[in-house]
């Protein structure tokens, strides 16, 4: 795929300092707990009730035909020949939870591949019944720790990388389970194309305040946001969760940060 370069200076507007933004957003412990959790360790749940005979059914009889499996050596996945018509580009979400926005999208835009990983099989089950409903195609899902797939993703493979209320992990023992770290940012921009996008979303304040410090720090993703509505107001042609749907009930804040692949 061709690398697209992003000029972000053409707006004519001047960016808000990050200090001003994050001031904003809780502070996290201490610079020293911060660095320390990064270990890539698969923690969650697979089901969080037992399978319906339907939801079974899918799992065991549908899942296969959509499902990517690990390679037996260490040879990267060719992603576009996953799919029966090639796409025209590589849309990765990472945690679909019960799959309404990854399917959504990928019936508004059948050229483009979607890759879902998520290990939670209900989400999975609910995915594919709505694959088979809407007769979609276009969608390959990993159902198991995205940490054991990315490695075999070929570089610069994918466009643009959903991670959409993710997990926060609260608590502060818990942080290095989260899915943002130093480690995970350089295998994302490893598979990213230059130009590329990581569309991140969370009502958890201390998680939005983590993430947007992980992705600045990095060099290889410059954060695009203008002005308070960039991070404030859903970006244009957003489609809504399940569970933003739920937060924006209950009147949380939810932020949205798009960071691009430097070129």
């Amino acid at each position: 795929m061709a690398s697209t370069k992003i000029d972000n200076n053409n707006t004519g507007q001047e960016k808000p300092p990050l200090d001003s933004v994050a001031s904003k957003m809780p502070k996290l412990k201490s610079e020293k707990h911060y660095n320390q959790c990064a270990q890539p360790i698969f923690h969650g749940r697979r089901k969080a009730y037992k399978l319906s005979i339907r939801k079974k059914f899918l799992i065991n009889e549908v899942l296969p035909s959509f499902r990517i499996r690990v390679p037996q050596d260490s040879k990267n996945i060719n992603l576009v020949d996953l799919f029966p018509s090639k796409p025209e580009e590589l849309h990765l979400e990472i945690g679909f939870g019960a799959g309404e926005h990854l399917l959504a999208k990928a019936i508004q835009n059948p050229k483009v591949g979607f890759i879902g990983v998520d290990p939670f099989l209900n989400g999975v089950a609910s995915l594919l019944n709505g694959l088979i409903y809407n007769n979609v195609k276009n969608i390959r899902i990993f159902d198991d720790d995205v940490r054991l797939i990315l490695d075999y993703f070929p570089c610069e493979s994918v466009k643009t990388v959903y991670i959409l209320f993710n997990d926060p992990w609260p608590k502060v023992r818990h942080h290095k389970r989260r899915l943002v770290q130093d480690d995970m940012i350089r295998i994302l921009a490893n598979i990213t194309v230059g130009g590329g996008h990581i569309v991140f979303a969370s009502d958890h304040a201390d998680f939005v305040r983590w993430t947007l410090k992980k992705f600045t720090n990095s060099p290889f993703f410059f954060w695009e946001a203008e002005s308070k509505k960039d991070w404030s107001i859903r970006p244009r042609d957003w489609i809504p969760t399940r569970y933003e749907e739920k937060a924006l009930l209950k009147k949380r804040k939810i932020t949205y940060l798009t960071f691009t692949r430097t070129s």
